[in-house]
């Protein structure tokens, strides 16, 4: 299997996690505040729970006042579509699951 298979696999997972937190409330599907771009600073990421290694790219997002969470630049980008991809759904009358809403907290 080579790089870019690897490579695939890994986001496919990725995906599988960040729908899950999506799903079970942990990562928010409301537009953040603000989004800022910084190096790594050694925390969790709060999509994957792999660490951000020092000087690696992290986003810093913004949800509300003290509610802030890091994400790996990868794992943002994934969020970042599967919350325009649950939209899309609930605009065409697919329902979200459960306890999933797109309103802003």
């Amino acid at each position: 299997m080579g790089r870019r298979d690897e490579d695939l696999r890994h986001r496919g997972g990725l995906r599988a996690a960040i729908r899950e937190r999506l799903t079970d409330g942990t990562l928010p599907q409301a537009a953040p505040l603000r989004v800022l771009p910084a190096h790594g600073a050694g925390e969790l990421c709060a999509a994957c729970d792999d660490f951000i290694a020092g000087g690696g790219m992290e986003m810093i997002v913004e949800w509300a006042a003290h509610r802030r969470r890091c994400l790996h630049r990868i794992c943002y980008e994934i969020w970042v579509d599967e919350v325009r991809t649950s939209s899309r759904r609930e605009r065409a009358g697919v329902p979200l699951p459960d306890g999933v809403s797109l309103e802003s907290p």
